[in-house]
C-alpha cells in the first residue's frame, strides 16, 4: 500500500547501521512510524519542520519506508523555542496513538511551530495553551467557565480527580487536595504574568500523567519547566 500526505517531522531515531525510525504527524493519517535509509538528506530535519512524504507499507502494524521532502525549515536561533518544538514533539510521540487523524491537534502544532519571531513569555503562553488544548483532545479538557456544582461563573479550584472546576465556597473544605485556577486560564491568556507558568505547568502535568497508565517521563518538558522559572 502507498499514501501521499503532508506531515510535521517530529523526532527520529538510528535503527540498525543504515536506518532511521521517523516519527510523522501526518495531516491526514495522524501519527506514522516509518523507516528511511541515513542520509545527508535525513540531518537537515528539525522538529516541527513541514514535510511532504511518500509512505509504501504493507500493513499499519509494521514498519513502511517513507521518501520525503522538506517543505518549510524550522532551524531558528533560539534555544528556547527548538526546546518548546522537542517537547511538543515528545508529547505527540508518547501519548497520541498511532494512525489516528489528529487534525485539531496537526493544526495547532503547526501554529506551534509559527512562533519564532516572538519573546519567549509569549512563546511559553503559547506552548501552556497548546498543552491544555493536546489534554482536551485526549479526553482530559478542563471547563474553567463555571462550576460544576453551582454552575456558578466564579471557579476558583480544579479537582485532579475529576477534571471539574469549582467555586471558593464549594471546594474550600477540601483545598488541599485541589489546584487553584490560575487567573489565565480563565481569561484564555488574554492577561498573563509569568508567575502563573508554574502552577499552569504543574497542572498539566498532573494530566498529563493521569493519560497513561504507567507513569512517562517527559524529558524536554522538564527542561521548560527548569528555565521557565528564569524567563
Amino acid at each position: 500500500m502507498k499514501i501521499k500526505d503532508e506531515g510535521i517531522y517530529l523526532f527520529s531515531k538510528k535503527h540498525g547501521e543504515k536506518f532511521l525510525i521517523l516519527n510523522i504527524l501526518s495531516k491526514t493519517y495522524g501519527l506514522i512510524r516509518c523507516l528511511s535509509r541515513i542520509s545527508k538528506k535525513n540531518h537537515i530535519l528539525i522538529n516541527l519542520d513541514l514535510i511532504s512524504f511518500e509512505l509504501t507499507y504493507k500493513d499499519k502494524d509494521s514498519f513502511g519506508f517513507v521518501k520525503f521532502n522538506q517543505k518549510i525549515s524550522n532551524k531558528i536561533d533560539n534555544a528556547f523555542f527548538n526546546l518548546i518544538k522537542a517537547s511538543a514533539s515528545e508529547l505527540c510521540m508518547k501519548l497520541l496513538p498511532t494512525w489516528e487523524e489528529n487534525l485539531v491537534i496537526y493544526k495547532s502544532l503547526y501554529r506551534l511551530s509559527k512562533l519564532f519571531n516572538q519573546k519567549n513569555n509569549l512563546i511559553i503562553a503559547e506552548y501552556i495553551k497548546w498543552e491544555f488544548k493536546f489534554l482536551e483532545y485526549l479526553g482530559y479538557g478542563l471547563d474553567v467557565k463555571k462550576c460544576s456544582e453551582t454552575g456558578s461563573s466564579n471557579v476558583y479550584y480544579i479537582s485532579p480527580k475529576s477534571g471539574n472546576c469549582v467555586s471558593y465556597e464549594v471546594g474550600r473544605k477540601f483545598e488541599k487536595k485541589l489546584f487553584i485556577i490560575p487567573d489565565c486560564l480563565k481569561n484564555n491568556f488574554t492577561r498573563f504574568q509569568t508567575s502563573e507558568i508554574e502552577s499552569c505547568l504543574e497542572i498539566s502535568s498532573f494530566f498529563l500523567q493521569k493519560i497513561s497508565d504507567t507513569p512517562k517521563k517527559f524529558v524536554f518538558r522538564n527542561q521548560i519547566i527548569s528555565m521557565a522559572n528564569k524567563l
